[in-house]
C-alpha cells in the first residue's frame, strides 16, 4: 500500500464508495483492537486530505462509479479493497460530513473507536450525544493505557440537570458496564464527597479512570461552593451538559465549576445555541481564566462595538473564532484545532490551557484569521468584492454600515438570499424590451456553463458582463412578489441606461433594499432625512447624470413637501409596504429577527437619529419580540436596552 499521505481526494472518494458497497453487500462486523490500530493512522490521514478540499457533502462519494472512476478502480483494486476493511470508520466519517457545519476533529476521533477498550458501543446501542462522549472517554482510557496520553488516571465527572442524572446512569450502566457510577444531589441523604472519599472509590474499583461521578450545580453549590471542599486536580474530565445554567464568569455557579480544574472539558450546548453571548464567554473563561482579553489585543481592531477590555462579551463579539485543541492523537502537539465558537451543535472536546498558551503557542496568533466585520460599503470600493468573500466563508455575522447607520444581518441569512440568485443572460431588443437569451436546443444552464468556462470565477463578480450583444446579469430569484419587482426594475435601468429611483416607506426598508441592490451591484446613492437640502438637491442631480450609473433609494419622509425627482431618463419604483410583504415568503422575524437567543439573529442598531422621527420605532414593535437600539452617545458603553427601559 502506498504511503497514506500520497491519497488524493479523487482517491478517498473511490475508497468511501467501496467502504459504502461493502457495507451494503456484506453484513457489518466489529472490529477488533489490532485491526483498529493498523488502519486507524492512515484512515485519519486520508479523512484530513478529504477535509482540506473543502468538499463537505459525502452526495458524490455515494453515488454510482462513473466509468473513469470505475477504471481507476479496477486499477488500484487491491488498495481499495485493503483500505475497505476500515468501513466503519470511512462511512462514518463520511455520514459526519454531512452534519453542516458540525464536522469537527472530536466527532471523528469518537467515530473511529467504536470497538476499542472496556466498553463495547455498537450501532444498536445508545444514540446520541452521550454515547459519543462516553465512547471518546473510552477512547481517552485506551490511549492512557498504551502510550500514557491524556496525564495519569484520574476519575470523570459529569455536571448535569437533575432530570439529566437518570439519563446518564443508564446510559453508562448500558454503554460501559466496567465503570463505575457514583451520583449524589442535594435532596439525598449522603456524605458530601471528599477527596478522601474519592480516592477510597477510586481505589475499590481498581483503575480511577473507570469510575464516574454525576452531579448537578446545586449540589456542587452546596457542598463543594466558595470556602467549602476544594476538587482542584481531583478529576481527569470533566462534562459539562447544562450550559444554559452555567452562569456568567462571575457567577457563583461558574466560580465553582471553574476551581474544580480537570485536566480536559466537554461541553454539549443544546443546538441551536440559546444565549451564546453569555454561554461563550463562560465557557471560553474556562478554558483560558488568566488573561483572555490581553492575549487576544491584537485582534482589538476588529471589534465593531467598542465594548471595554473588561467586558466578558468584547472578545467573542470582537471575534467569533475561539481555539480548540481536540484530542487527537495523530497531529503534531503543537496543532491547533479552530472552529467556531458559535457553531457548536454537538459535543466538543477541548483541552484545558492555562492562560492563553498552549504548548508555547500563543493561542492569539492561532485564532484563525478573520476579516474586519463591519465594512462600510458606500465609501469602500472593496465592499462587495469582500461582501462576495465573507458570503463564501458563511461567517456567522455581516455589518454594513450606510451614513452612520448600521444594518447587522445574519450571514447564513443573507447567505441563504443571496445563493438563490445566478445569472440570466438578456437581451435588450430594438423596442426597448428585454428578452431572454435562448437558442434552439440550447437550455439556460448550458449557455451559463459555457460563459462560465468563458470567464471563469468573473461570471460570480457582480457587474452585469457584456458578451457580444447579450447582457449577463444576476438575477435575485424570490417568490416575493415586492423584492421581484425591485429587482426587474433594477435590471431594465441598466438594460436600458437609464436611472433607477426606489421610493420606500421606512428607514429600515430603505436600508435592507439598500443593501439587496448592493449585492446585485447598483451604485446605490440615498438620501436620508436628516440631510440638508442642498446634500439632497445635489445627489438627486448626480443621480440624473447618466454617465455617473447611480441609482437613488429615498424615501418619503427624507425628501418633505415640494421634493421631486424630475427626469425622463428614469424608471422609478415605489416600495410603499413594510418589511413582511417585501419578504412574502419569509416573515420578517425569519429575514430580519432580532432576538436575543435564538443563535441565529440580526442586530439593528440606528447610531444617530430619532426613533420616532424614521417610524422605526413603530415599525420594531410591530415586527419583533425584542431588539438591541443605541444611540451614538451611548457607542462607548454598549448595552442590551430591554423595551421596558426605554
Amino acid at each position: 500500500m502506498p504511503p497514506s499521505d500520497t491519497l488524493t481526494a479523487a482517491e478517498f472518494l473511490l475508497m468511501a464508495k467501496s467502504c459504502a458497497h461493502k457495507i451494503t453487500v456484506h453484513e457489518r462486523e466489529p472490529i477488533s483492537t489490532s485491526r483498529f490500530e493498523q488502519g486507524a493512522e492512515e484512515a485519519g490521514i486520508a479523512f484530513d486530505n478529504y477535509i482540506q478540499t473543502g468538499r463537505r457533502s459525502t452526495s458524490a462519494a455515494l453515488q454510482p462509479m462513473t466509468v473513469q472512476e470505475k477504471k481507476q478502480f479496477d486499477e488500484n483494486r487491491s488498495i481499495f479493497e485493503s483500505v475497505a476493511n476500515l468501513a466503519p470508520s470511512f462511512t462514518e466519517a463520511c455520514k459526519i460530513l454531512d452534519i453542516t457545519e458540525a464536522v469537527i476533529a472530536a466527532a471523528w476521533l469518537i467515530q473511529k473507536c467504536r470497538t476499542i477498550g472496556g466498553g463495547t458501543l455498537t450501532d444498536g446501542d445508545v444514540v446520541g450525544k452521550k454515547a459519543e462522549i462516553l465512547e471518546a472517554l473510552v477512547f481517552m482510557n485506551t490511549r492512557r493505557k498504551a502510550d500514557g496520553e491524556f496525564g495519569p488516571a484520574l476519575p470523570t465527572i459529569v455536571v448535569c440537570a437533575p432530570k439529566s442524572i437518570p439519563n446518564w446512569q443508564n446510559a453508562i450502566q448500558k454503554l460501559l458496564p466496567k465503570y463505575l457510577c457514583h451520583h449524589y444531589t442535594v435532596k439525598e441523604d449522603q456524605q458530601p464527597w471528599t477527596k478522601e472519599t474519592l480516592e477510597q472509590n477510586s481505589s475499590s474499583s481498581g483503575d480511577p479512570s473507570y469510575v464516574i461521578y454525576i452531579t448537578n450545580y446545586e449540589s456542587l453549590l452546596h457542598r463543594h461552593g466558595e470556602g467549602k471542599e476544594d476538587f482542584s486536580g481531583c478529576f481527569s474530565l470533566m462534562i459539562v451538559d447544562d450550559i444554559p445554567n452555567l452562569g456568567a464568569p462571575d457567577s457563583q455557579t461558574w466560580k465553582t465549576v471553574s476551581n474544580i480544574k480537570p485536566r480536559y472539558w466537554v461541553f454539549t450546548p443544546r443546538a441551536p445555541m440559546r444565549n451564546w453571548y453569555e454561554q461563550l464567554p463562560s465557557m471560553l473563561g474556562l478554558l483560558c481564566p488568566d488573561s483572555l482579553w490581553d492575549d487576544m489585543k491584537v485582534d482589538k481592531e476588529l471589534n465593531p462595538f467598542d465594548l471595554p477590555p473588561t467586558d466578558p462579551r468584547a472578545v467573542l463579539l470582537a471575534t467569533p473564532y475561539a481555539v480548540k485543541k481536540f484530542l487527537h492523537p495523530y497531529i503534531d502537539d503543537t496543532t491547533i484545532r479552530r472552529n467556531m465558537l458559535t457553531r457548536l451543535y454537538g459535543q466538543v472536546m477541548l483541552k484545558r490551557t492555562y492562560g492563553t498558551k498552549a504548548n508555547d503557542v500563543s493561542v492569539a496568533k492561532e485564532i484563525l484569521t478573520a476579516k474586519p466585520h463591519n465594512f462600510y460599503i458606500d465609501s469602500n470600493p472593496d465592499g462587495k468584492q469582500k461582501m462576495a468573500e465573507i458570503l463564501t466563508e458563511n461567517t456567522n455575522e455581516l455589518i454594513y454600515a450606510s451614513e452612520g447607520r448600521t444594518l447587522l444581518v445574519d450571514g447564513r441569512k443573507l447567505r441563504t438570499l443571496v445563493l438563490s440568485t445566478t445569472w440570466l443572460p438578456l437581451v435588450a431588443l430594438g423596442d426597448g424590451t428585454v428578452q431572454e437569451y435562448r437558442t434552439d436546443g440550447a437550455t439556460l444552464r448550458g449557455f451559463l456553463n459555457d460563459t462560465y468556462n468563458s470567464f471563469g470565477d468573473e461570471v460570480m463578480g457582480f457587474n452585469p458582463k457584456n458578451v457580444d450583444n447579450l447582457t449577463l446579469i444576476r438575477v435575485l430569484f424570490t417568490q416575493s412578489p415586492k423584492l421581484d419587482a425591485l429587482c426587474r426594475s433594477y435590471y431594465e435601468a441598466i438594460l436600458q441606461k437609464k436611472t433607477l429611483v426606489v421610493w420606500v416607506e421606512y428607514l429600515l426598508e430603505q436600508l435592507f433594499i439598500t443593501l439587496v441592490l448592493k449585492f446585485l451591484g447598483a451604485n446605490v446613492e440615498s438620501i436620508y432625512p436628516d440631510l440638508s437640502d442642498n446634500e439632497k438637491f445635489e445627489m438627486s442631480r448626480k443621480c440624473q447624470d447618466p454617465s455617473l450609473s447611480l441609482h437613488l433609494i429615498t424615501t418619503y419622509r427624507a425628501t418633505g413637501p415640494g421634493f421631486h425627482f424630475h427626469s425622463k431618463n428614469h424608471i422609478s419604483i415605489h416600495l410603499t409596504r413594510s418589511i413582511h410583504e417585501l419578504m412574502e415568503v419569509q416573515s420578517a422575524s425569519d429575514l430580519l429577527s432580532v432576538s436575543k437567543g435564538d443563535g441565529q439573529f440580526v442586530q439593528i442598531f440606528i447610531l444617530n437619529g430619532s426613533w420616532d422621527d424614521h417610524g422605526l420605532r413603530a415599525l420594531l414593535e410591530t415586527s419583533f419580540s425584542d431588539f438591541y437600539a443605541v444611540d451614538r452617545e451611548e457607542r462607548e458603553n454598549l448595552r442590551v436596552i430591554p423595551k421596558d427601559q426605554w
